[in-house]
């Protein structure tokens, strides 16, 4: 019982994240996305277009530019931030854009 409760638990954390971040795309868009975004990963958030050019940054995302682009882009550089997680946002193998995401 105790492993169905834990998936009950997990599954409301998920709807009430996604009821949160569909709230800020009507509020605000990218902005309120990447903030939203953030706030529920107690860390940072940028978008990264596909050439490497920040399109926005919330939270310590600015401190962590350009580990994130060089992660987004795949560069090879020292990376100091080893917790970041990347999303491709757009079609397939070519995406528009890159989510570069992390605790603090």
């Amino acid at each position: 019982m105790a492993g169905h409760d834990h998936a009950l638990a997990e599954d409301r954390l998920i709807s009430e994240a996604l009821a949160r971040l569909t709230a800020a795309a009507r509020r605000g868009g990218t902005e309120a996305i990447l903030t939203e975004i953030a706030r529920l990963l107690d860390g940072w958030a940028a978008l990264i277009d596909r050439y490497g050019k920040p399109v926005s940054a919330f939270g310590a995302a600015r401190v962590h530019i350009d580990d994130a682009t060089s992660f987004a882009l795949n560069r090879t550089r020292k990376i100091r931030n080893t917790t970041m997680q990347l999303q491709p946002v757009g079609h397939g193998q070519d995406p528009r854009a890159f989510l570069v995401v992390s605790a603090r």
